[in-house]
């Protein structure tokens, strides 16, 4: 999926393969807008058959992210690490909902300080047909690679102790100004 995903940016937005490196960042190693990076989202659902729930843009920054998330919602490797549990939960209720499960999202979702479990609510009579589906999700993607762990990359010292010192000017400045 990664060789369709590089090739339908390429073309679509003519932009060059030395770019698209898994490393690469979507909108600024690869210059591409927030509506180019939807429509990249519109291609792969329409493509792969899958429905990416809202907030997704906020999940993905890099290609390689939206490569591994692409194939994680389609079944053909594990959840990504970098996925958080309340995403998770949106793919689960997108993929429910695209067979025309209604469902329901409770727990700690979308708040200012989302803590606890996300639970996926269906109705009584959908409950079976929901666990049949995604159990058949979940023993696809048993067979499918093991995606090593990604590092994050730290930033540098002499950077945060120049952000540190910034901050703390800039206190010093409100205070200065206050009296």
């Amino acid at each position: 999926m990664f060789r369709w995903i590089v090739k339908l940016i390429r073309d679509e937005f003519g932009i060059d393969e030395k770019i698209l490196v898994r490393t690469a960042t979507l909108e600024t190693d690869m210059g591409l807008s927030i509506e180019q990076v939807e429509q990249v989202l519109e291609y792969i659902a329409e493509s792969f058959q899958v429905t990416f729930p809202e907030n997704t843009l906020d999940e993905i920054v890099k290609l390689e992210e939206l490569c591994m998330l692409a194939s994680w919602m389609k079944g053909y490797y594990k959840r990504p690490e970098f996925i958080s549990d309340g995403f998770e939960a949106r793919v689960i209720a997108a993929r429910l909902g695209s067979e025309g499960i209604v469902t329901r999202l409770r727990g700690g979702i979308d708040t200012p300080y989302p803590m606890g479990d996300v639970e996926v609510l269906v109705a009584e009579e959908d409950l079976e047909v929901a666990r049949e589906l995604l159990l058949a999700d979940e023993v696809e993607s048993a067979f499918a690679p093991r995606v090593a762990p990604r590092r994050r990359r730290r930033l540098h010292p002499v950077v945060a102790l120049a952000v540190a010192a910034a901050l703390v000017a800039a206190d010093v400045a409100v205070i200065a100004l206050r009296r």
